[in-house]
C-alpha cells in the first residue's frame, strides 16, 4: 500500500454468489489493502437498507489507500474500488469513513551537558563590584548552550518537562541529573499552539497561495484601464481577507491578535514587493509576475504528479520528455530551420545567414522548447486535477481531453515559433528604414557600413538594385562563398550584392548620417601625401 495519503474505511458491496464475494475479498488482499468482514449486525442493517437479501449481495469493509488532498477522499475512494473488479465483478463502495491519523507537531529539543553550568552561577554571598563579572559570565554560557558548544548529541520531543524527564530518566546507563534541555524550535514556549501536521500544511497553503496570486492580480489590475483596476482590486481584496482569516484561523502565532500582526505585515509586504515603492523600488512587471505564476504551477503541479512514483516513472514523466528535446535541438537539420526561413523572408541564402553551431542549437531550443513547457503545463494540471480528485483517473474522457490540449497547444506553440523570423525580418527592414539599430537573429548580426566603391560607378555589378554610395545600408557581412558584400536595399525590399573585390566596407557609425564624409577621408587616404 505505497504511494497513499490517507485510508478511507469503505463498506464495499459485492454483487453475485458465495464464489464472487470470495473473489472480491482476494482481489483486495492481493493490493495489500487490509479487508475484515462485517458484523452480522451490519450486513443485516445493510441488506435491509439496500435489499440485498434477494439479490444476493454482500457486504465488506476494506481499508481503501488514496493519494492526494483530503478533500474529495470519499470520491477517490469509490473510483479506487470500482477500479478494482472493473470487467470481472460488480462493486459499490456504500459507505466512507475517515480516520484521523494527523499527529501533533511537538516541540523539540536538544540535551546538552550542565557540568559547566557552576562557572556561571553567581554564589549567594558575593562582592557588589563583582557583580558585572558574574553576569558577563552568565551572558557567555548562556550564549554557548544556544550555540550548542555543550550539546550531548540527544534530540527529544514533547513540552519541556517530558523532554526533560525523559533525557534524564531514559538513558540505558541510568538516571542522570547533569544534563538539562534547549529548544529548537518556537513551539515549546508557553501559550504555544500544538498543531496538527496535515492540517497545520493544509493551513500554510491557504495562506500562501492568496499571497502569491493576490500579487499577480495586483500587477495585472495596475496595467489595467479603469473597469479592470476596480475588478482586479476586488479580487486582490477578497484573495488578502482569505490569506488573513486562514492565518488567524490557522493561527500562525500564539494568540489570534498575534496571528493577525503577522497577516496584516504580509499584505503590506506582498503589496510593496508587487506594486513597488515610488522612487525606489519598481515592482514586479506583468511579464515578470506572469512568468513566477506559471513557473511556480509547473513545479508543484509535476511534484504533485509525481510525488509517490518509482523512480521509474520520474524518468518516464519527466526526464524523458526533457532529453527529448535536448536530442531534438542538436538533431542534424533542426538548428538550421528558423535561420533557413529567416534566409527565405528575406531573399538570402544559407551561406548568407550562416551562424556558430552554438547559435543554431538556441534556435533549435526556441523552435523545440515551446513544445516541452506544454508538456509540463498539461502534465502540471493532471497532477493537480489528479491531487484535487476532480479527475477520474485513467478515464478515457479526461485523457482523450488530455491528448486534445497537447495537440492544440503544440500546433499553437509550432505556429508561434514558425512566425518567429516572419516578426524578426520585419524588424529588420523597419530597422532599415528607419535607420536604427538592426536586430541580430540567432547569430546573424546584421550592422550599419559605408560602402566606398574601388571602381567606376558604371562598372559595378551590383545584383538587386543600384548602390547609392552616400547611404549607409545593413549588411550582413561578406558571403566567402559568393565573393559578395549583401546588403539590404530599403529601395527595391531586396538584398543588394555586389562583389567584394569592388568595394570597401568601413563601419557607419551613426546611420542617421550620410556616408560622404567617409568617401571623402578614404580618397585622401588613398592618394597619400604629396
Amino acid at each position: 500500500m505505497k504511494g497513499h495519503d490517507y485510508l478511507v474505511p469503505t463498506l464495499v458491496e459485492v454483487e453475485g454468489g458465495a464464489a464472487k464475494w470470495q473473489r472480491a475479498r482476494e482481489l483486495f488482499r492481493e493490493r495489500g489493502w487490509p479487508v475484515r468482514e462485517a458484523s452480522p449486525r451490519e450486513r443485516r442493517v445493510a441488506r435491509r437498507i439496500f435489499g440485498g437479501r434477494e439479490r444476493g449481495f454482500d457486504y465488506f469493509w476494506a481499508d481503501v489507500p488514496v493519494p492526494g488532498s483530503v478533500w474529495g477522499l470519499d470520491r477517490e475512494a469509490g473510483w479506487q474500488v470500482a477500479r478494482v473488479g472493473k470487467g470481472e465483478l460488480v462493486l459499490q463502495a456504500r459507505w466512507f469513513g475517515r480516520e484521523d491519523a494527523d499527529r501533533t507537531l511537538l516541540p523539540e529539543w536538544r540535551v546538552y551537558s550542565t557540568r559547566h553550568a557552576a562557572w556561571a552561577t553567581r554564589p549567594a554571598l558575593v562582592a557588589w563590584w563583582a557583580g558585572p563579572m558574574w553576569w558577563l559570565r552568565a551572558r557567555l554560557y548562556g550564549t554557548a548552550v544556544r550555540l550548542g558548544m555543550f550539546d550531548v548529541g540527544e534530540r527529544v520531543r514533547g513540552d519541556r518537562e517530558e523532554a526533560l524527564s525523559l533525557a534524564r530518566r531514559l538513558p540505558a546507563r541510568g538516571p542522570r541529573t547533569d544534563v538539562d534541555v534547549r529548544p529548537l524550535d518556537g513551539r515549546g514556549r508557553a501559550g504555544g499552539v500544538q498543531h496538527k501536521e496535515d492540517a497545520f500544511n493544509r493551513g500554510m497553503v491557504m495562506v500562501v497561495v492568496p499571497f502569491l496570486l493576490m500579487a499577480l492580480v495586483l500587477v495585472v489590475a495596475r496595467e489595467a484601464p479603469l473597469p479592470g483596476k476596480l475588478l482586479f482590486g476586488g479580487a486582490a481584496a477578497a484573495l488578502a481577507g482569505t490569506a488573513c482569516w486562514s492565518a488567524v484561523r490557522l493561527p500562525v502565532a500564539s494568540t489570534q491578535a498575534g496571528a493577525a500582526t503577522v497577516a496584516v505585515v504580509l499584505t503590506v509586504l506582498v503589496v510593496v514587493w508587487a506594486l513597488g515603492i515610488p522612487g525606489g523600488y519598481e515592482g514586479l512587471e506583468c511579464r515578470q509576475a506572469l512568468a513566477l505564476a506559471a513557473g511556480g504551477y509547473v513545479v508543484v503541479g509535476n511534484w504533485l504528479l509525481v510525488r509517490h512514483w518509482r523512480w521509474r516513472g520520474v524518468l518516464a514523466g519527466v526526464l524523458v520528455p526533457s532529453a527529448v528535446t535536448v536530442l531534438l535541438a542538436v538533431a542534424p537539420g533542426v538548428g538550421r530551420f528558423l535561420h533557413d526561413a529567416y534566409a527565405d523572408e528575406l531573399g538570402l541564402t544559407e551561406s548568407e545567414t550562416s551562424a556558430l553551431g552554438l547559435w543554431q542549437v538556441f534556435a533549435a531550443i526556441k523552435l523545440v522548447w515551446p513544445s516541452l513547457a506544454t508538456g509540463l503545463l498539461i502534465l502540471a494540471t493532471w497532477g493537480t486535477l489528479r491531487y484535487l480528485h476532480l479527475l477520474r483517473p485513467r478515464h478515457p474522457a479526461g485523457i482523450t481531453m488530455a491528448v486534445l490540449a497537447l495537440v492544440s497547444a503544440l500546433l499553437s506553440d509550432l505556429v508561434a515559433a514558425l512566425d518567429s523570423p516572419a516578426e524578426a525580418a520585419a524588424s529588420l527592414r523597419r530597422a532599415a528604414e528607419e535607420r536604427t539599430a538592426p536586430p541580430s537573429y540567432f547569430g546573424v548580426e546584421p550592422e550599419w557600413v559605408c560602402i566606398t566603391p574601388t571602381v567606376p560607378l558604371a562598372d559595378l555589378n551590383e545584383q538587386g538594385g543600384r548602390l547609392e554610395p552616400t547611404r549607409p545600408y545593413v549588411s550582413f557581412g561578406g558571403g566567402a562563398a559568393d565573393g559578395q558584400v549583401v546588403l539590404w536595399n530599403v529601395t527595391t525590399d531586396k538584398p543588394l550584392r555586389v562583389p567584394t573585390e569592388q568595394v570597401r566596407v568601413g563601419p557607419a557609425g551613426d546611420p542617421a548620417d550620410s556616408c560622404a564624409e567617409r568617401h571623402r577621408s578614404d580618397r585622401t587616404a588613398g592618394q597619400g601625401p604629396g
